[in-house]
């Protein structure tokens, strides 16, 4: 629920601005030992200041306590007889108690037979100037008073002023046990809490945090996270926080058994655990009157964010038993969970049992504008939960509510007369009317809402929303948006037949607008043998929007049409084509080192000529035994061809077969690096401008040039071609052998 949500907000903003605060001011916790269960060693009471900080009591000038010594020392004095009746007291500083164990202020001892021992109570005025006590452990497991920072608080004199304000106490720890017991009583701030008809305890602006848990089976407990128990109370302005109440009977999140006291604006949250009489804000409320009215309890703007669990009876989100109560304007938002399954659990959403069934003519209590926000949850297969109120006999309550939507089929009261004057509604409903009960207005935001989006043909809505329960304010009319168009898409069809025209609403892209055009085609450039033409299509629209589109499509070139070798239309030579004549290849086969053939042509027509060119490298070859060869066709016999006119130039002619060139005779000059070196099987040679070496076995090859660079150094067997060398004289080593050749 929102405002669940929020109030956890403001918790989680309040524990990180408090942390801080005590890391500035210097709230370390001391090393320490430590007793049972998390207790510390040693008690506040043995570590008493001998004095306090200043002041002399009055209310003019309180007594000033400024450190925790000086704060035990109160406890100490109480604890021996000083009540400090009409004294006043003073914070001065941030206290930290986490060294040892505190002994609260005042005692009030529970016995095996439910009766007490003689109390020694508190009597004076506490002003925490707004300054936090942290650290807090209190063990009264063993001792058995009354357990919180005080124990025992009473008023019994008209006009005395007794209670205290402006104080936090800060994740504090409360141990209780009822072992022999059929009574305790236990809260973070006080555990039993007495005034009367003329002299109320007072509290105002108390914050407490923490826990208080009672190892119990049995008995009468009285315990709350404020308050344990509370008679003539009254407590304004006072907030129990992520408080976790566990093992007890008669608990609440605020004060576990009130009579006849008066809470304003008071909150509590966190869990409640236990046994029976269970609420979020107060487990048992009755008159301080026996059997009157008169003397019973008010809450009035109280919340309780607490979710409570129990296996016995009397749960309710905010009171579990309301044996007489007046609650006006009050919220429970907490769950509620009973695991009762063999009786009554009488439970509810605000309370657990409202009025006594069982005396329905003297108990009873009163619900006005109190709302139920939280699930209800029960075991029982015979007994029916309540939203509102488990059971209720005697009472009236008006203008209440509980949630409908978390608890179907449930009505407002599960057993005992018709709850009148409580509505199931709609989880918006009911935070609606907590705004308007509890808080007395609606916290509309600034900002707006949009409710109902508008859209091109229909209009919207936009408000203030409530912070706390959603609830619109200030609803006011979005105007139609109409359509916005955006720029057309165009679509043309495989064929170009067809064109269509598409535009979209840029508010709504659900709304479309088509548009078909009358499509017309023109051939705007003919295709060539060799040049692709142009059909030019165009696309014209009736709808003003859109508009005149074209499309150019290339048109395949036509190609060659050829017929006896030509193209009929452009003329153009097939070269695949072949004349009815015939022609012959001329083929150039072996030729000796040092020289070049090329001949003119490569093929000729029957019957033609050719002349072989022949360069010879003179420098380095001989060419007195030199020749060049010729057959007609492959099988023909090989004749020497004759020089003509032209040195170098060999005619062949009346070509009518395959021609076939060859030359030999060239030697290498005797003073010239031999072209091919070898012993013992190693061959040295080159070849067409690569140098190849030849060995029978591995061998480390190693070629240098004249310059005595390495250019190759690796290991070989058999043949192998090294290329990309320069030209040049080389020394080929291959084992130990050296071989000098010349590369061409």
């Amino acid at each position: 629920m929102k405002k669940r949500f929020l109030q956890m907000v403001k918790k989680r903003v309040l524990s990180l601005r408090l942390f801080p605060l005590l890391v500035c001011l210097g709230f370390l916790i001391p090393v320490v030992g430590w007793g049972q269960a998390g207790t510390p060693e040693g008690s506040w009471a043995n570590n008493a200041a001998s004095a306090f900080a200043g002041g002399t009591g009055t209310k003019e000038d309180p007594y000033q306590i400024a450190t925790a010594e000086q704060l035990a020392k109160l406890s100490k004095d109480v604890s021996e007889g000083t009540s400090y009746q009409g004294t006043f007291f003073v914070l001065t500083e941030n206290i930290d108690l986490s060294a040892y164990r505190w002994v609260p202020i005042g005692i009030y001892k529970w016995m095996s037979n439910g009766s007490t021992s003689i109390e020694k109570s508190f009597r004076g005025y506490l002003d925490g100037s707004n300054k936090i006590i942290s650290g807090m452990v209190v063990d009264e497991r063993g001792d058995q008073n009354s357990a919180g920072f005080f124990g025992s608080i009473r008023n019994g004199q008209a006009g005395n002023i007794v209670g205290a304000k402006d104080l936090t106490i800060s994740g504090a720890t409360v141990y209780l046990s009822e072992d022999g017991l059929t009574e305790c009583s236990g809260g973070i701030l006080g555990g039993d809490i007495m005034g009367n008809e003329n002299s109320m305890v007072v509290f105002e602006n108390i914050r407490v945090s923490g826990s208080v848990e009672v190892n119990s089976t049995y008995g009468n407990n009285k315990i709350g996270g404020m308050l344990g128990s509370a008679s003539r109370v009254k407590a304004i302005n006072c907030h129990a926080e992520n408080v976790s109440i566990s093992g007890a009977s008669n608990s609440g999140g605020f004060v576990g058994n009130d009579n006849g006291s008066v809470f304003e604006n008071c909150t509590a949250s966190g869990t409640v655990s236990g046994r029976w009489g269970l609420g979020g804000f107060v487990g048992y409320s009755t008159s301080a009157v026996y059997q009157s009215a008169d003397g019973a309890s008010t809450y009035t703007k109280c919340t309780a964010d607490v979710d409570v669990s129990g296996n016995d009876w009397r749960l309710g989100g905010f009171v579990g038993y309301a044996e007489y109560g007046e609650f006006n304007n009050c919220v429970a938002y907490g769950d509620v969970d009973s695991s009762v399954d063999g009786w009554d659990p009488k439970v509810g959403g605000f309370v657990g049992e409202s009025g006594d069934l069982n005396d329905p003519d003297n108990a009873y209590a009163n619900a006005t504008n109190c709302h139920a926000a939280g699930t209800v949850t029960s075991a029982s297969p015979t007994h029916d939960a309540g939203g509102f109120t488990g059971t209720h006999s005697k009472g009236t309550f008006s203008g209440c509510s509980f949630d409908s939507e978390k608890n179907p089929g449930l009505n407002a009261a599960g057993e005992g007369t018709l709850a009148s004057g409580v509505t199931g509604e709609e989880t918006a409903v009911v935070l609606a009317n907590i705004c308007e009960d509890y808080y007395g207005s609606h916290l509309y935001s600034t900002e707006w809402t949009v409710d109902i989006e508008a859209t091109c043909t229909t209009s919207g809505s936009k408000s203030h929303h409530c912070e706390r329960c959603g609830a619109k304010g200030s609803i006011t009319e979005i105007p139609v948006l109409g359509h916005k168009w955006g720029e057309p898409v165009y679509t043309w069809s495989d064929d170009y037949a067809a064109c269509t025209a598409t535009r979209t609403c840029k508010n709504d892209a659900s709304h479309t607008e088509s548009a078909t055009a009358t499509v017309t085609s023109e051939q705007t450039q003919s295709p060539t043998c060799t040049e692709m033409g142009e059909m030019t299509y165009t696309a014209t629209f009736t709808e003003e929007w859109a508009e005149e589109q074209t499309k150019i499509e290339d048109i395949p070139a036509t190609g060659h049409h050829y017929v006896n070798g030509y193209c009929t239309e452009c003329g153009h030579r097939d070269p695949n084509y072949v004349d009815p004549i015939s022609y012959y290849n001329i083929y150039v086969e072996d030729v000796c080192d040092g020289v070049e053939v090329s001949t003119s042509k490569q093929v000729v027509r029957e019957g033609g000529s050719i002349t072989v060119y022949v360069e010879k490298d003179t420098a380095r070859y001989t060419f007195d035994n030199f020749k060049v060869y010729y057959k007609r066709s492959y099988y023909g016999y090989w004749e020497e061809l004759k020089e003509g006119t032209q040195p170098g130039e060999y005619p062949v002619n009346n070509i009518w077969t395959h021609i076939y060139i060859k030359a030999e005779g060239a030697e290498v000059k005797e003073d010239d690096p031999t072209g091919i070196e070898s012993i013992e099987g190693v061959k040295v040679y080159t070849k067409d401008g690569s140098l190849y070496v030849q060995t029978p076995q591995r061998e480390q090859v190693i070629i240098v040039s004249m310059s005595g660079a390495v250019v190759k150094s690796e290991e070989q067997i058999g043949l192998k071609q090294y290329y990309g060398l320069q030209p040049g004289i080389y020394i080929v080593r291959v084992g130990q052998t050296m071989y000098k050749l010349r590369l061409h």
